[in-house]
């Protein structure tokens, strides 16, 4: 999907980010199932190693991205969208320092189903303040293109529309998935759900029918 978007033809910036978000995304549960594949064999250490240092450091990645991506559909100033995207990672960097100390980051509970882990929550506050900014602009937007279509009397067939709710069913996974309070099937039926918000997305760049 990234590579699809990032060739096509008159992108805009929120395509952009857009496609780099779910780039660092894909990469993310690349190495989420990695780390599971060791501490199923045991190898416990590595899945921690793993998830502190790779999968911790892209989550914050996408999420600044995703916020970009939000804004971008408001503002098009380049300029705007570079200064909210370097606070994003400056706030990011700031968490994943204290993830990074010796307490901030540790194994709270495993099952059959799956790991989680425990976040600062100095950390996980940082997370917060982000995703929760992200989502708000997101559902403005969303409310945006519902009713441009509603005001035109046509089925919703914006290609922002789906791309702007695929991120943000993915949030809402993501914020659940990311508090490491519960590995228990609830968990497993969550991460399922990223399937739709991928499904959103391709749909978003892929239909015939949608529009800008």
């Amino acid at each position: 999907m990234f590579y699809t978007i990032i060739k096509s033809k008159g992108l805009k910036q929120e395509d952009k980010y857009f496609s780099f978000f779910w780039l660092f995304v894909s990469l993310t549960w690349f190495f989420v199932a990695m780390g599971l594949v060791f501490f199923e064999r045991n190898k416990t250490g590595y899945d921690l190693l793993i998830n502190k240092y790779a999968v911790q450091p892209l989550i914050f990645l996408h999420l600044s991205l995703g916020v970009t991506y939000a804004f971008s559909r408001f503002c098009k100033a380049k300029i705007c969208n570079l200064a909210i995207l370097c606070l994003a990672l400056l706030a990011s960097a700031y968490a994943l320092y204290i993830i990074f100390q010796p307490a901030g980051f540790h194994l709270v509970e495993y099952t059959y189903f799956s790991v989680e882990y425990y976040i600062n929550p100095s950390s996980w506050g940082f997370f917060q303040v982000i995703i929760t900014l992200g989502l708000s602009v997101l559902v403005l937007d969303i409310l945006r293109s519902i009713w441009k279509n509603l005001k035109t009397k046509k089925i919703i067939q914006n290609k922002y529309f789906l791309a702007s709710l695929s991120i943000f069913v993915y949030a809402i996974i993501g914020y659940f998935d990311n508090q490491g309070y519960n590995a228990t099937w609830i968990m497993v039926f969550f991460r399922l759900m990223i399937i739709l918000s991928a499904l959103l997305a391709f749909l978003a760049f892929n239909s015939k029918k949608s529009s800008t």
